[in-house]
């Protein structure tokens, strides 16, 4: 997400704590002022956090995020992050879909 100095900015999202535990809190880190500011976000959202997932950034605008580990389960799950409103939703596959998965590489080709 770029911020206001038309810089970067990093999105912190989910995770584990050091017991382990999922995290679903959302963080963006402002470089041109070494601070971090809480995010709201809305829309379908990973329900428990979530770790190890994969990630990769389709447009100046949006992250896909796929998979990871919500402490109970892997997930199979394809989901759009809108940076402009932090507004997440699920993507519908149908055909061909990869089995639930952490740890995976990811990126745009």
């Amino acid at each position: 997400a770029p911020d206001e100095m038309g810089g970067w900015s990093m999105v912190l999202f989910g995770g584990t704590d050091a017991r382990h535990d999922p995290l679903s809190d959302m963080w963006l880190y402002h470089p041109t002022r070494g601070t971090w500011t809480p995010v709201r976000q809305t829309g379908s959202a990973p329900p428990h956090g979530l770790a190890a997932a994969s990630t990769a950034k389709l447009r100046r605008d949006t992250v896909a995020v796929y998979g990871g580990f919500d402490s109970r389960r892997f997930s199979g799950t394809l989901r759009l992050l809108d940076l402009r409103t932090f507004c997440w939703r699920d993507v519908a596959v149908t055909d061909h879909v990869p089995r639930p998965r952490t740890h995976a590489a990811c990126g745009i080709v």
